[in-house]
């Protein structure tokens, strides 16, 4: 990395005084010198270049060094600039306080000790060479951080400490205050959605988000952000890099087309193909989850089949099949509730599981087994699509391929008996 010039500026209202702080000065490597002749002159040359550090007189006309000092302090361009004071008259400690009050950082009486200026300069230079190397080091690394298209945070248990470009340009924030003035954490802005991270945040709880992911790292996150009134899906990791401090790096990365498509393949792994309807994977999976919740939630299943569907087929050929099933699918689930699922079987053959009890189901079924029959399908003129229907209540601790045979026996039973009916386990 290339030093750069130190630069001072010699605020003295006697020429004499600073052509002799010139010739000290000049002794010093890589620096260069401003001069000014007035406070008023050193203010003017501080707000048009960079400079390093100060040196400044105290007995000056119409404005002296303190009251200098207090304006170049009060300035935010200049307020980090060291001064030391320089004076051959305010020597007292009294004049001292009220020089370190001002700001300085050094209080040196005249005449000037040559040795003791230079030492302090070379000080003052290095200390100042090092500030500007870590500030460049830090906008470097602020730059590189600002590049990356994860949305980056520095975290504690209560506030962001800070954040990078992305952040900002994405939840559209000025700076960290105005983000703390809406939000006192990142999760109020997660959606609540089961699987995904939660909004929840107390002051006496902390984060629950965050500790979920320290807790289990191995496992992908989650989080849903609104962003331009789109739900984005965000992959949320977590690092604790200060442990004393607990400080965390949080990144937050865009995965809104990898979970669609992920959501798009696995409802195609769950779904049938012609009708839309779940296929037998989804059934099972339902079933199982429907069984393991049986002593809390009871559920009501039913088999239902397409009465004469192969005659249907022969007749009418198989693409009008296709039309029926699929219109079939599209009726059963316009007439029951959200909860309920539809799965195709097999064939014609579909699984309705209800999850409520037999005795709230039984009218449901026989209303939808009406609503077929009356229904006009397409390309069948006043020809009546019917099915039959085997249901039955599931009982905590019922074996489960036994109660499958159950419902498929009264499938049967209802088709025996004339068709177009439900006939219902035990009864």
């Amino acid at each position: 990395m290339k030093k750069s010039m130190f630069k001072i500026l010699c605020i003295d209202d006697n020429q004499n005084n600073l052509f002799t702080l010139d010739s000290i000065l000049n002794q010093l490597e890589g620096i260069a010198i401003s001069f000014a002749l007035s406070a008023q002159e050193g203010l003017s040359t501080l707000l048009t270049q960079e400079i390093d550090l100060i040196l400044l007189d105290i007995q000056m006309p119409e404005m002296d060094g303190f009251a200098a000092a207090k304006l170049i302090k009060a300035n935010k361009k200049t307020s980090n600039i060291p001064i030391i004071f320089l004076t051959a008259v305010f020597q007292s400690e009294e004049f001292k306080k009220k020089g370190f009050d001002a700001g300085a950082v050094e209080y040196l009486t005249k005449p000037i000790d040559d040795n003791k200026l230079l030492n302090k300069m070379r000080l003052y230079q290095r200390l100042i060479e090092s500030e500007k190397q870590l500030r460049e080091q830090k906008s470097y690394m602020q730059k590189i951080i600002d590049l990356q298209e994860q949305i980056l945070i520095v975290i504690d248990e209560t506030v962001i400490f800070s954040a990078n470009q992305r952040f900002f340009d994405f939840f559209d924030y000025q700076d960290l205050n105005e983000f703390h003035r809406h939000h006192n954490c990142i999760c109020q802005l997660f959606i609540d959605e089961e699987g995904f991270l939660p909004s929840n945040f107390s002051e006496s709880e902390g984060k629950p988000w965050l500790h979920t992911i320290l807790k289990y790292p191995e496992k992908i996150h989650l989080a849903i952000v609104k962003h331009l009134n789109i739900n984005v899906f965000m992959m949320v990791n977590a690092t604790l890099i200060d442990a004393d401090k607990e400080l965390y790096v949080v990144t937050l990365a865009d995965v809104t087309q990898m979970h669609r498509m992920k959501e798009q393949f696995r409802h195609q792994a769950l779904t049938d193909e012609l009708t839309g309807a779940f296929n037998r994977t989804k059934f099972n999976a339902v079933f199982e989850a429907a069984i393991s919740n049986s002593d809390k939630t009871g559920f009501t299943l039913a088999m239902l089949d397409i009465d004469h569907f192969k005659a249907i087929n022969d007749q009418y050929g198989h693409l009008q099949g296709d039309v029926i099933l699929k219109e079939l699918v599209t009726l059963i689930e316009d007439n029951i509730r959200n909860e309920d699922v539809l799965a195709r079987w097999g064939g014609e053959e579909f699984m309705l599981v209800f999850f409520a009890s037999m005795e709230k189901i039984i009218a449901h079924v026989e209303k939808l087994r009406l609503i077929i029959a009356e229904h006009p399908f397409s390309g069948m003129d006043d020809v009546h699509i019917t099915i039959s229907m085997g249901v039955g209540g599931y009982s905590a601790g019922m074996d489960e391929d036994v109660f499958l045979k159950e419902i498929d026996d009264a499938l049967c039973q209802a088709k025996q008996s004339g068709r177009n009916r439900i006939k219902v386990i035990g009864r």
